[in-house]
């Protein structure tokens, strides 16, 4: 049993209303401020504060931590009073537990300890009570003589703590204390503030009827600007993605980050991000976990979002899938690797060779138990099954090359007329060209880009390094997996290391190469190092498998060699190059000529993908404040307003809906404004005025621009 103690701030009555609350039900109310016990703990609330509601049963998780704890607040911010507006002309959900909630959700699970206690709000121990005693509760409504008794319980050693994820809300009344309360917090709980009053002004950052549709990239883990070694195909891909569509879009990516769910905005030349504690990802796949449904659920309905865009769902549970379709959101799947059938990624056997449909069964045990992975057949038999549920609920399915969509329809046949191929674009660089085509080098400069491993042909790269007698130069640009190759070291061999984004672009020319060689023992599904190279005009000497193979077949763009070549093989074609120049400035001048797909080109595939899908216009609703002003200057009373007609339905919602054309003259121009006197707009924001919600009279200045104070 949690006594619940509501401190009345109208000092003129002064009143204590009091109740007994239990973690589930709200109780018995008591009559007297006498019938406090010492035998229960103690909630204190002031009555303009608004607790979410699980921040009694988090408050007193944290209180029973520790014996050593003796009270603890929530996290405190002001309210969501004008939430209900800012919904209404953004499409969002109007729901204030789904801001709740996403509050809570991105809130730190850290508890620093405090020195001074929010006294708006904060749960008092029962051996706190024991020891000090209660103000009387006339006491209680004097702040110095509540912040002596804190005081009292400091110094008898009971420690204060802020717990991260229990939310309280309260009105301006807040604002004048705030000062008084956040210099006396330590640095952890400051930093604890700032960031929980950002997250609760998050509204702010809302895009007012833009006219832009709301989509939502997924994927395995989050991309970030500069970064070196943990970023691949994938996350390129969804950052070129991004940068094109956010000028057009109001565009999310979801993805892990570590144990959390980060939600970022991104908007024009802004981004926003939220993250959302889920805890550490599974070591192995976890097809549905509760948690992030329910994040899931919570994001696209609080954030309006109109598509999805799947990438990956490696360490992450399928739910986005029933999320989406369970709210008739319309799903689009990028598979940008064999990950739906393979849970290795690569379709490699035991023994090296590419896996078939036909030879998954049996070699994919064998996979598995390497794994440790119990009852193989079952798993990979389920794995394929909860693929395919999930690829059937998508709209769109999309590869990168016609190889990828050839290999994962061996697999599932019947998802085929949802199928289609967007190869991928790249940002080109400005020059083109790397030196003089005819210009030709005492030795041959042949450079291996990108993450090079043992699939990447490591080993073959490891034999023919070693093998030349520095009759050409080497190159390795990129991080090195491969432990041979890490521990290789000749007079003949540069190592770059990793790069950032678009560095290979410089990397290529400084150091003049004539050839990459691409030797990749996997079946690739695009291969971006590939792109890259020609981006620059340098031919390649590719492997003849996956799209990596079909790529440089169709282009004619270099020379191909079996997957499995040899030492002596791989050598011959090189020398045969050496020896003959011209083929390689042949190769060049015909790179020259290609046409390569940039991020724009490609941009525009998808928006044409996007607008089959979306096939609506963004909601967009009349400019209620400058309704409001234009009512304010007629001097049109409230008194005047049928209060028994008072009823703002969804379909009232719908018709006072207009066009972004009308919405835009309807802000701009006097004579239109005076067209809506008579109009269902107007009757509309009279009766909103007639609105009976908490904070009423601060939406009203707020909107007629009697405060200019910032929510």
């Amino acid at each position: 049993m949690v006594q619940f103690f509501r401190i009345n701030q109208n000092k003129s009555k002064n009143e204590v209303n009091i109740a007994k609350y239990n973690l589930c039900d709200e109780g018995l109310e008591l009559e007297t401020y006498e019938q406090i016990d010492y035998i229960h703990d103690l909630l204190i609330v002031s009555d303009n504060v608004w607790l979410s509601k699980n921040c009694l049963r988090k408050l007193r998780e944290v209180a029973n931590n520790n014996p050593e704890i003796g009270t603890v607040s929530p996290l405190f911010s002001v309210d969501f009073e004008i939430m209900e507006c800012i919904a209404l002309k953004n499409r969002i959900s109007k729901k204030e537990s789904d801001w709740e909630e996403i509050i809570e959700a991105c809130a730190s699970p850290v508890c620093p300890e405090v020195t001074r206690n929010i006294l708006e709000c904060v749960y008092v121990k029962k051996e706190v009570l024991q020891e000090t005693g209660l103000l009387s509760k006339e006491e209680f409504l004097q702040p110095k003589s509540v912040a002596l008794w804190f005081d009292e319980v400091q110094q008898l050693g009971w420690k204060n703590k802020i717990c991260g994820q229990a939310v309280a809300i309260g009105n301006a009344l807040f604002e004048k204390s705030e000062k008084y309360y956040t210099d006396r917090l330590t640095s952890a709980a400051k930093e604890m503030m700032n960031w929980f009053n950002e997250t609760v002004a998050l509204y702010d950052n809302l895009h007012y009827s833009n006219g832009r549709h709301n989509i939502m990239h997924y994927l395995l883990a989050d991309f970030q600007e500069g970064m070196r070694n943990n970023v691949g195909g994938t996350q390129f891909h969804v950052a070129d993605l991004v940068e094109y569509q956010r000028y057009s879009y109001n565009v999310y990516v979801l993805a892990r980050d570590g144990a959390y769910l980060r939600l970022t905005e991104y908007t024009d030349d802004e981004k926003k991000q939220f993250d959302f504690y889920v805890g550490e990802a599974p070591i192995y796949n976890v097809y549905y976990d509760p948690t992030h449904e329910k994040i899931y659920e919570l994001i696209l309905r609080s954030f309006a979002i109109e598509l999805v865009h799947v990438h990956h769902t490696m360490w992450m549970p399928l739910n986005i899938y029933d999320a989406a379709d369970k709210m008739g959101i319309p799903i689009i799947v990028s598979l940008h690797d064999y990950y739906y059938v393979c849970p290795q990624l690569v379709m490699l056997r035991p023994n090296g060779e590419l896996c078939t449909q036909e030879t998954c069964r049996t070699d994919c045990q064998e996979c598995l138990k390497q794994k440790k992975i119990m009852e193989p057949e079952k798993y990979i038999e389920k794995w394929h099954l909860k693929h395919k549920e999930a690829l059937d609920k998508c709209q769109k399915i999309i590869f990168p090359s016609q190889y990828a969509k050839r290999v994962v329809l061996d697999f599932y046949p019947t998802i085929e007329n949802r199928t289609m191929v967007i190869e991928h674009g790249i940002k080109l660089p400005e020059d083109t060209e790397v030196g003089d085509p005819h210009k030709q080098h005492p030795k041959l400069k042949i450079a291996f880009i990108g993450g090079i491993s043992d699939i990447k042909g490591g080993k073959l790269i490891n034999q023919v390094i070693r093998q030349d007698d520095s009759h050409f130069e080497w190159y390795i640009m990129g991080g090195i997996a491969s432990e041979d190759l890490i521990n290789l070291k000749k007079d003949n061999l540069t190592k770059t290391g990793w790069y950032k984004k678009n560095e290979i672009y410089q990397l290529l020319r400084d150091y003049e190469i004539d050839i990459v060689c691409i030797w990749s023992i996997v079946a690739e599904t695009f291969c971006y190092t590939l792109s890259e190279a020609l981006s620059v005009g340098i031919p390649v000497i590719a492997t003849h498998v996956g799209a990596l193979g079909d790529r440089v077949e169709a282009l004619k763009c270099g020379w191909l060699i079996d997957r499995n070549a040899s030492l002596d093989e791989a050598l011959k074609l090189l020398c045969d190059l050496d020896n003959n120049r011209e083929k390689i400035i042949e190769k060049r001048k015909a790179i020259s000529k290609l046409v390569l797909k940039d991020i724009a080109m490609m941009g525009k595939e998808y928006d044409e993908v996007y607008s089959e899908l979306i096939d609506r216009e963004p909601m967009r609703y009349p400019d209620i404040k400058s309704i409001m002003q234009y009512k304010h200057n007629d001097n049109i009373s409230d008194d005047n307003a049928d209060e028994s007609k008072f009823s703002v339905s969804e379909t009232d919602i719908n018709e006072v809906i207009i066009s972004a054309e009308d919405n835009m003259r309807f802000i701009a121009s006097e004579k239109e404004l005076n067209e809506l006197k008579s109009s269902l707009l107007v009757k509309v924001a009279i009766q909103l005025r007639k609105v009976k919600i908490p904070g009423k009279q601060k939406i009203k200045d707020i909107l007629m621009n009697k405060k200019s104070r910032r929510l």
